[in-house]
């Protein structure tokens, strides 16, 4: 889990975004990396 601003996210990758994120969820990953954290979409 990543913690930011006491809001934790399931760390993800696009390669397992599927596997790691609820339903309703994408993997948010940030630019020049390889990891993100599980977002809801809007």
């Amino acid at each position: 889990m990543a913690c930011y601003a006491k809001r934790c996210r399931q760390l993800c990758s696009k390669q397992n975004e599927a596997r790691v994120c609820a339903s309703g969820e994408s993997c948010h990953v940030e630019p020049g990396t390889t990891s993100g954290v599980c977002q809801l979409d809007f």
